[in-house]
């Protein structure tokens, strides 16, 4: 399963040629748009990763920790930055799950495929090895009646007739 593709060092790359090209390209802009500018590649980056379910969530829930311990006090703009990266967060957990669940049945579809050759193998010898069972019975057949029709043949017969006796019957004589 690929559940984790890794932003890759290019991605990484190419956020600092966003910084760079957003010094360039708005020198006159407010930090915030230069920075926003330069984040374009991050988000780029994210699109692209997509870790386990439960990564952005549990990211989502550490910044619902330490953004209250860490700041006092926020402003209405710093709230709407915070609210929109919790939204992206959030965005991101469904986009995590979706691409985990077509990845799930992506293999399920694999494993049902390769399921099917090793049933369709099975069904190819199960079908010689019957053919090759009733040849190995046809000729055992085949023996047993010869040899059954060769012990007929080998059976001792003995043809006599009995008539009549005729003439005497002489006494043996034993000689002393």
């Amino acid at each position: 399963m690929v559940y984790r593709r890794v932003v890759s060092e290019t991605c990484i790359d190419d956020i600092g040629a966003g910084f760079r090209a957003a010094d360039k390209t708005a020198p006159n802009d407010s930090l915030a748009f230069r920075y926003a500018l330069a984040m374009l590649p991050l988000l780029k980056a994210l699109a692209a990763w997509h870790p386990w379910p439960g990564c952005f969530i549990a990211i989502l829930a550490l910044l619902g920790v330490l953004v209250p311990l860490l700041r006092d006090r926020i402003g209405k703009r710093e709230k709407a930055v915070w609210t929109a990266v919790m939204f992206g967060l959030l965005i991101l957990e469904v986009r995590s799950l979706k691409l985990a669940s077509d990845d799930f049945e992506k293999d399920r579809v694999a494993q049902n495929e390769q399921f099917s050759r090793i049933a369709e193998s099975l069904r190819t010898e199960i079908s010689t090895s019957q053919n090759q069972f009733s040849e190995t019975m046809g000729a055992f057949g085949r023996t047993l009646r010869a040899t059954s029709q060769t012990v007929n043949n080998t059976r001792p017969r003995a043809i006599l007739e009995f008539g009549q006796l005729q003439g005497v019957i002489s006494p043996l004589r034993v000689n002393n």
